[in-house]
């Protein structure tokens, strides 16, 4: 630690590759780890989607950028970030998704 004058240890991370996959609302999750045993944090850097905590969620079609990090701490140095890229290919439901807000499509699944 700090106070022992210790040098802290370096950490790598492991992420696995992401396939590209038809789009779908439902939630893809993230399995990063790192060989510290700390925690590993995301964000979308680019592309239609949103993260909240390891989840993954897609908002249309198109190639996403996820990037995997984990800024170390007193035992350990940051880790290198790693970004996987994958595509999302556009079917029926990305077209919904992209023309309809989300309360007009559940007012329409409601109808039949």
């Amino acid at each position: 630690d700090a106070t022992s004058g210790a040098i802290a240890e370096e950490q790598v991370i492991t992420f696995p590759l992401l396939s590209n996959r038809p789009f779908s609302s439902a939630g893809l999750i993230l399995s990063a780890t790192a060989n510290s045993g700390l925690p590993v944090t995301y964000m979308v850097v680019s592309g239609p989607a949103t993260i909240s905590g390891n989840q993954l969620t897609l908002s249309a079609a198109g190639t996403v950028t996820v990037r995997a990090s984990q800024p170390g701490d007193e035992n350990y140095l940051a880790a290198d970030p790693v970004d996987r890229t994958f595509t999302v290919s556009a079917n029926e439901q990305s077209w919904a998704a992209t023309h309809f807000t989300t309360e007009e499509l559940a007012d329409a699944a409601g109808r039949g």
